[in-house]
C-alpha cells in the first residue's frame, strides 16, 4: 500500500489534538527551532551522526530552493486527559520538522528523493517507501554544501567515546527540542531534532503551492500517523 499524505496542516496547528490510545490525546505545540543557513539550495536530511561522517548517508534532494535562510518548525506532542490542557511537567517528542522556503500553502504534495533513490524507486505494493535511516535518533536538516564545513560537530572530542558538540547541545536542549549550530566559518547552520519514536526510516515531503514552487519540506516521523486528528 502507498504512503499516505499526513494532515500537516493539522500536525503544524499550535494546540491540534489527536485522539491516542488508553483514551488520552496527543496535544501539539509548535516551537521555533531557528533558521536554517542554505549556501547553495541544496537540502539534504539525514541522521547527523552518521551523515556528517558518511557523504552517501547525506545526499541531497532532486528538488534545491534558492540560496537563504529559511526557518524551521517542529510540531512537538504531549499527552493528557481529554480536553484538559498539558501538564508543565509532560514529556515532549518531535512528530515532525518543517523547512520553510516559500510565504504561500502547500497545495499538493510529493515525497522527497535523491538521485539514487530516483534511478531505483520502490514498490509502493511492497509496503516500503522513501526516506532516511535513523540509528541515533536524531533527525536533521543541512545544506549539501555545509557537510564538510558542518562534519566536526558530529564528531568525538576530548578523547570522550560518544561525546561531541552535537551530542552535548542536544543533551542541554534535554532532547526534546531542536539545536541550531553554526559551521565554524559561520557560512552555514546545521538544525538538529529528536526523531519521534526513535530510530527507523523516515520520509520527507515537499510541499508546493498553487504556482508548482516547492514551499515547505516536511520530515514527518509517523508518530502521529496511526492517531485520528480531532477537528479545530
Amino acid at each position: 500500500m502507498a504512503i499516505s499524505v499526513p494532515d500537516f496542516d493539522h500536525m503544524f496547528h499550535d494546540g491540534a489534538r489527536y485522539q491516542w490510545r488508553g483514551g488520552r490525546e496527543a496535544v501539539v505545540t509548535v516551537v521555533q527551532a531557528g533558521d536554517l543557513v542554505m549556501p547553495s539550495g541544496q537540502l539534504t536530511a539525514c541522521d547527523p551522526f552518521t551523515g556528517l561522517v558518511f557523504e552517501d548517508q547525506a545526499a541531497p534532494f532532486t528538488v534545491a530552493v534558492a540560496p537563504g535562510r529559511y526557518p524551521v518548525l517542529l510540531a512537538l506532542v504531549a499527552w493528557t486527559e481529554p480536553g484538559k490542557p498539558v501538564d508543565e511537567f509532560a514529556t515532549y517528542r518531535n512528530a515532525a520538522a518543517k523547512l520553510v522556503v516559500g510565504s504561500e500553502p502547500a497545495i499538493r504534495w510529493h515525497l522527497a528523493i535523491t538521485e539514487e533513490q530516483a534511478q531505483t524507486p520502490v514498490d509502493p505494493a511492497d509496503g516500503k517507501s522513501y526516506g532516511y535511516s535513523v540509528d541515533s535518533g536524531t533527525g536533521s536538516f543541512l545544506d549539501r554544501a555545509a557537510l564538510t564545513a558542518v562534519a566536526g560537530l558530529a564528531a568525538q572530542f576530548d578523547g570522550r567515546l560518544g561525546e561531541s558538540p552535537l551530542s552535548e547541545a542536544l543533551n542541554a536542549a534535554g532532547f526534546s527540542g531542536a539545536v541550531n549550530l553554526p559551521s565554524p566559518d559561520g557560512e552555514a547552520t546545521i538544525i538538529a531534532f529528536m526523531s519521534g519514536p526513535g530510530d527507523g526510516c523516515f520520509p520527507t515531503w515537499i510541499g508546493y503551492d498553487a504556482a508548482d514552487r516547492p514551499t515547505c519540506f516536511v520530515t514527518e516521523f509517523e508518530y502521529l500517523r496511526q492517531a485520528q486528528p480531532i477537528p479545530q
